[in-house]
């Protein structure tokens, strides 16, 4: 019983270690012009929607790439595993590899830019 309170304090302290988190670099100021982003259900996967004008504006190369879309106001953006995200064949067909790109780490990915 000696060794309880001991133990205990040993134990708070070790979950703390293991838990303990870093501030993060501080927000970027706020904008006055708010930003409406959507987030669509696609059926299997999830997409954002986000304003072309936006992605225009902020430049960079996601910037000149949405410059290379056909016209729209709206992009839609989706990730996922290289292999499995572009693959159309019917999904009961794609399980496996469905599994492979959960589970695996470190699979190429693709992005989706659509207007």
């Amino acid at each position: 019983m000696r060794w309880a309170l001991p133990l205990v304090v040993l134990v708070g302290l070790v979950a703390a270690l293991l838990t303990w988190t870093r501030l993060g670099p501080a927000a970027p100021p706020a904008t006055d012009v708010p930003i409406v982003v959507y987030l669509l259900d696609n059926g299997f996967h999830s997409d954002l929607a986000l304003p072309r004008a936006a992605l225009e504006r902020r430049g960079g190369a996601l910037g000149r790439a949405v410059e290379t879309l056909a016209p729209g106001d709206w992009i839609l953006v989706g990730w996922g595993d290289a292999r499995f995200y572009v693959d159309q064949s019917p999904i009961s067909d794609r399980l496996p590899d469905g599994a492979r790109a959960f589970f695996r780490p470190g699979n190429p990915s693709v992005v989706m830019l659509d207007p």
